[in-house]
């Protein structure tokens, strides 16, 4: 109970800071109603390391069809910026433009498809599968504003 408090105290306090905010999916894990909260930063989209916001696109656009391509799945156009999630025990914060928490790769990209897709390097941007992060251990997503 004290985490759902803790998130509903994190949902009050971005709103405070004047974030859009709102529910994004609610999910049933063993039996306990569990809510994903969407925000949108102001930060500008961008990709780690692109010279101008032309190549932020190229890369973007090429490391959503080399997921399409290696998963078989269809990719949103959802920009997203960081997500939150929970998984064997431990929580992690994923952020474009940070090492990624769990194999230390500067994340290029965070894709939407049948769950969201975590790209670093070696994990999905030059070789291999993005990680994989399941819908339902997430607790928050921070999208990029839409343009």
């Amino acid at each position: 109970m004290s985490s759902f408090r803790s998130l509903i105290a994190k949902a009050f306090l971005i709103q405070v800071v004047k974030h859009t905010i709102y529910l994004h999916r609610i999910y049933f894990v063993e039996g306990i109603k569990i809510a994903v909260i969407t925000i949108t930063t102001e930060k500008k989209f961008f990709i780690p390391k692109a010279k101008d916001a032309d190549q932020a696109e190229e890369v973007w656009e090429s490391v959503k069809k080399f997921a399409e391509k290696n998963l078989g799945w269809d990719i949103s156009d959802r920009r997203i910026f960081s997500i939150t999630y929970h998984k064997h025990g431990e929580n992690y914060y994923v952020e474009i433009g940070k090492p990624d928490p769990r194999n230390g790769e500067l994340v290029i990209a965070i894709l939407d498809s049948v769950t969201y897709l975590v790209c670093t390097p070696n994990r999905g941007v030059l070789r291999g599968i993005p990680i994989l992060v399941d819908g339902s251990e997430l607790t928050e997503v921070t999208d990029f504003p839409r343009e």
